[in-house]
């Protein structure tokens, strides 16, 4: 348990005054010390000067006015003793200046230590706020940003202030914020019945059915007993069985180094060539690598699940088959960028650019050259320190379901636009980010934009504290503070009638996912009619809570709101009205959902990875680790259970394609056929991976 340092009641601001103050003093103190000493040099001098000039003065009157001497003898004598003495009291000035140092020391001694202790206080203070925000993140990550969690905390809380909401806009029918805010607690909600769900464990295993058993056969002979080491023999009798799930081999031994001799055969018929693979046989990624395609796709599976390629290469133990570090990353790379993965990555990319909705997230990723970090410099001067990862994926209620992911070399508006300038979508489901506005804006055909529900939520709750709320309002002695407070129109209660609003409008959408069989056109009816009685008249009511709140918070400044309060309700009420009409595209479109949830889901087994490296070397690697997450994650979203069985098939297919092309040529050109060759580019983009396309490849697999 970590020692917690001593509590520091001074604030940080407070400190750094107070060290501001002591070094203004002790400036002031070095100043009027040499000022002081200056002006006692020069009246030093000047006196000097005057005593010097009265006995040239008087010698002069004595050698040519006597008489003048006589007589002003009294005052030149007086005026020489003044001079004199003057003169006798700056001799002490060095004296004097003695005094001034050992004083100005003493202070001086007498400040440092307190600026010095000062700055410490300042450091610790520090590193105590750091820890603390580093808590009040955490805390605030726990309970606040969970959208879920906070409509369960604050569930009470709702009803009690939309009870109360209701019964003053009777009593006061001119209220609109009131109105408002009844006609939230009064809205209906669907009757849901939960299915009966089979507790986990309970289920009958399948496999235990068809599981082969082993021992059973009696190992007697050559046994030893261990309790007295005999070996003469031994009485058998049955003991328990036991189902076990297990491994073929310890994950140490699965790599393996073999040899595969692959003959080709030719036909009779035709004359035609083709190399003939048994299906237990491994596939190379191609025939001049030492790896095989099985390998590539287990070490991308285990990528795309959140774990690191140098964690990979231990778990293998590759350093045991004289494997560099880089030789699975180098081929899983070359294999997705120019190798046999290309026709299947562009297969998806192909189909996904033609969706007529996309939601589009990003979210930062390093990478060390970009960042400047690597002994290889990027030669790319628009790049930013920071990289990003943009990932575009269909909405939940779309047909097509896909998740493409990309690097972004910074998140400016022109890097997001290169990537979104290829997909046709006339429809985006995006966040509040002000670059997904600029190119929109800028873009040459008509685009919509869904701003995410979801975001506006998280951002309303940030504002209110649920816990000091549903104390003081579950309390029944509050309710007529309670009353008073809605009809003198606080925020607080009303933003809370906000994110009921929106639990209500997504109980509704979570009844509008398509029935199995079910119609389209039957579908898109259901859904338009729901939004129409439901959400509709739910987001009328956010509407006019949040324009009557933007009043007193906001500020309209040419074509953007700002806040007008350093309020923490201004955030949440500047952030509805810089989107008012964004969140409202799904009321009138059946395939848009209110949220860009299904583009942050994507990016979760992305947040595992970073929280596990961190980092890409090159932009190049950085890319192709996207690549690997789009097949990974597409295949998942079209119901693909075993992806790397897929690729298998997929690795295969294209692999024959290839060497049976190159065979052919070669057979006509009298070549030898035993030997290695590279694939012909044009061989690899002939392959007709559409085909293989996850949902076409789950399609024919439902069909056979």
């Amino acid at each position: 348990m970590a020692r917690k340092g001593p509590k520091i009641n001074v604030s940080i601001e407070a400190l750094q005054k107070r060290i501001a103050e002591l070094e203004a003093a002790l400036d002031i103190e070095r100043r009027e010390h040499c000022a002081t000493r200056k002006l006692a040099q020069l009246q030093f001098e000047g006196l000097s000067m005057i005593q010097q000039l009265l006995i040239k003065a008087l010698e002069l009157l004595e050698k040519h006015c006597p008489a003048l001497v006589v007589k002003g003898e009294a005052v030149i004598d007086l005026l020489l003793r003044e001079a004199s003495m003057d003169a006798n009291e700056l001799k002490a000035l060095p004296g004097i200046e003695k005094l001034l140092r050992r004083q100005f020391r003493q202070i001086q001694g007498k400040i440092e230590p307190q600026i010095e202790q000062t700055k410490s206080d300042l450091a610790e203070a520090e590193l105590e706020l750091e820890r603390r925000k580093a808590e009040a993140v955490k805390e605030m990550l726990k309970k606040k940003r969970t959208i879920a969690e906070n409509n369960k905390k604050s569930a009470e809380t709702k009803n009690t202030v939309g009870e109360v909401a209701a019964a003053e806009a009777e009593k006061h029918p001119d209220n609109a914020m009131l109105k408002a805010a009844a006609g939230i607690a009064n809205a209906a909600v669907p009757e849901t019945t939960k299915a009966e769900e089979i507790p986990p464990g309970k289920q009958a295993d399948p496999n235990r059915r068809t599981a082969p058993t082993q021992g059973g056969i009696s190992h007697a002979r050559g046994c030893t007993c261990p309790y007295c080491g005999s070996t003469e023999g031994f009485f058998e009798q049955e003991g328990p069985t036991v189902f076990l799930r297990t491994l073929h081999k310890h994950i140490e031994d699965m790599l393996e180094g073999t040899y595969v001799k692959n003959p080709v055969l030719q036909c009779r018929a035709c004359g035609k060539n083709h190399m003939h693979i048994p299906e237990e046989v491994p596939v190379p990624a191609d025939l001049n690598r030492t790896v095989s395609q099985e390998l590539l796709f287990d070490c991308a599976r285990m990528l795309t699940l959140g774990m690191p390629m140098n964690r990979i290469n231990a778990l293998f133990n590759t350093a045991a088959m004289t494997m560099s570090g880089d030789t699975i990353p180098r081929n899983m790379h070359d294999w997705i960028t120019s190798g046999l993965g290309q026709p299947l990555l562009k297969a998806i990319l192909k189909k996904a650019r033609k969706a007529a909705e996309i939601c589009a997230d990003e979210t930062p990723f390093s990478c060390l050259q970009q960042a400047g970090m690597s002994k290889t410099k990027l030669d790319d001067e628009d790049a930013a320190k920071q990289a990003y990862l943009l990932t575009i994926t269909s909405p939940a209620s779309a047909k097509y379901q896909f998740a493409v992911f990309n690097r972004l070399k910074s998140r400016s508006a022109e890097a997001i636009a290169g990537v979104l300038g290829s997909y046709e979508a006339g429809t985006w489901i995006t966040d509040a980010y002000a670059g997904y506005d600029s190119i929109i804006g800028a873009s040459a055909v008509k685009i919509e934009r869904q701003s995410c529900l979801a975001h506006f939520t998280r951002t309303v709750y940030d504002a209110l504290e649920l816990e000091n709320m549903h104390d003081a309002v579950t309390n029944p002695t509050n309710r007529e503070r309670l009353a008073e407070a809605l009809g003198s129109g606080t925020p607080a209660y009303y933003l809370l009638m906000v994110t009921a609003a929106i639990s209500k409008i997504y109980k509704w959408e979570a009844t509008l996912k398509a029935q199995e069989d079910e119609n389209p056109a039957d579908w898109m009816k259901r859904v338009t009619d729901c939004r129409k009685a439901h959400a509709e008249p739910l987001m009328d009511r956010i509407d006019e809570i949040m324009v009557k709140l933007a009043e007193r918070y906001a500020v309209k400044k040419g074509k953007t709101w700002e806040a007008a309060l350093m309020s923490p309700y201004a955030k949440p009420v500047v952030y509805y009205m810089n989107n008012k009409e964004n969140f409202r595209v799904f009321l009138e479109n059946a395939y848009v959902t209110p949220d860009s949830s299904a583009a942050e889901r994507s990016l979760r087994p992305l947040c595992v990875l970073r929280t596990s490296c961190n980092f890409k070397q090159s932009p190049e690697y950085m890319q192709s680790m996207c690549d690997w997450y789009t097949l990974f994650v597409t295949a998942r979203l079209n119901g693909i259970e075993r992806p790397t069985q897929w690729l298998n098939e997929y690795g295969r297919a294209i692999f024959e394609h290839c060497v049976n092309e190159e065979l052919n040529r070669r057979s006509d050109k009298g070549l030898e056929l035993s030997r290695r060759f590279a694939f012909d580019p044009k061989d690899i983009e002939s392959f007709n991976a559409d085909a293989w396309e996850p949902s076409a490849y789950m399609e024919r697999k439902r069909r056979s």
